[in-house]
């Protein structure tokens, strides 16, 4: 590298094998962060899974998902995952869960079907968090059967005006031990 001076200086990159060796070896990855990469679908059936095979955290703030589907979909290919965010991206109204008739995920990429339901999917997921989502009362409540053991939600900046959505069954969020709704 050339100074101003049009000197010659070296500069050794410390660590920088074994972030290359990470970047390279995807299905070690614990932990990613997708923040603000604009991304607006999850792909085919398979990729996820076979891409970050051993996912515990996820973070797709600020991105363009827009369907419960997408975020099924990620449950099904990431069984191990344990927390997820999903912050600023406004998801539509999901078809609801409690009432059964949800028996399969629409993958929105290629229209496949996956023949999974929803229900109890995120079996490892710990924490959701679901800052400015759009999410109503009636939206929470529809798809909290697919987080069966969540302890931490956090609900921050959504529309939580419709108090008579609020359907409190036998199992929901028994494991719950933190609650945001600042």
């Amino acid at each position: 590298m050339e100074t101003l001076r049009k000197h010659r200086v070296m500069v050794e990159f410390i660590g920088f094998d074994e972030i290359w060796n990470k970047l390279h070896n995807l299905d070690s990855l614990q932990n990613i962060c997708l923040a603000g990469s604009q991304i607006c679908d999850i792909g085919g059936k398979g990729e996820l899974s076979r891409i970050f095979p051993n996912l515990h955290t996820l973070s797709f703030e600020d991105n363009l998902l827009f369907d419960w589907n997408q975020v099924y979909l990620i449950g099904s290919e990431l069984a191990s995952l344990q927390e997820l965010s999903l912050t600023n991206n406004i998801l539509r109204e999901p078809e609801d869960l409690r009432v059964g008739h949800h028996e399969n995920i629409r993958v929105l990429f290629s229209e496949e079907v996956v023949p999974r339901s929803p229900i109890n999917l995120f079996q490892s997921l710990q924490s959701l968090i679901l800052i400015h989502t759009g999410s109503r009362w009636k939206t929470v409540f529809s798809v909290l059967p697919a987080f069966p053991h969540l302890e931490s939600l956090v609900l921050c900046r959504n529309d939580l005006s419709d108090f008579e959505n609020i359907v409190l069954e036998q199992d929901t969020l028994q494991s719950l031990k933190f609650l945001n709704l600042e």
